[in-house]
């Protein structure tokens, strides 16, 4: 019996130092293995000698581990952009983070657990408030909460389904003069101050 080529799986003179089919090293079999490469269809698979890996193999791991890759970034970048409004389950854990408002005119809000900051423009004024505030009523079905601060006697907030986007109103009364406001803000960030 001559000796297989584990390269290609035709079978070769005993003393045949190359394969004459492919040009494999034949002198290179390990003595002690004398098992022959399946053959399918007298194409044998083209398998590493170190790795054990065929070409095919490598193919298919490299597409996966791109996949991989490709998925982890994609999943990355969608919670660092949402960042948690949107995984509220109710509106005072909505109203935690950087909000901006809609109007353009540079106004910011920051809310942590139990104080908010108010920076930009207010009123034609640049304004840097810093409040403590208490919850004084929340609605996770209406998606509102009502916040009292120092600064503020009551400041409501209603939120969009998703969380995403707010609507403050608030009702104001000092001595003889009584106003409302009422301004959009949509969700920036998670950071909880300037």
């Amino acid at each position: 019996m001559g000796v297989l080529c584990p390269s290609c799986g035709k079978e070769n003179e005993q003393v045949t130092k190359y394969c004459k089919y492919c040009g494999h090293d034949l002198q290179a079999i390990d003595s002690q293995s004398t098992t022959p490469t399946p053959s399918y269809g007298g194409i044998a698979p083209q398998v590493h000698p170190r790795t054990g890996i065929s070409r095919m193999g490598k193919v298919i791991l490299m597409a996966s581990l791109g996949v991989l890759v490709i998925a982890g970034i994609v999943i990355t970048l969608v919670i660092v952009l949402s960042g948690n409004a949107g995984d509220a389950s109710t509106p005072h854990e909505a109203l935690l983070g950087h909000w901006r408002d809609d109007s353009g005119e540079g106004m910011d809000l920051y809310f942590s657990d139990r104080s908010y900051t108010w920076t930009g423009d207010v009123f034609g004024q640049d304004t840097n408030l810093e409040s403590d505030y208490t919850v004084t009523k929340e609605d996770s079905k209406l998606r509102t909460i009502n916040i009292s601060s120092d600064a503020w006697s009551s400041i409501t907030f209603t939120f969009s389904s998703d969380y995403k986007t707010m609507q403050m109103s608030i009702d104001y009364e000092y001595e003889d003069y009584e106003f409302d406001i009422s301004q959009g803000f949509t969700y920036v960030d998670s950071k909880q101050a300037p």
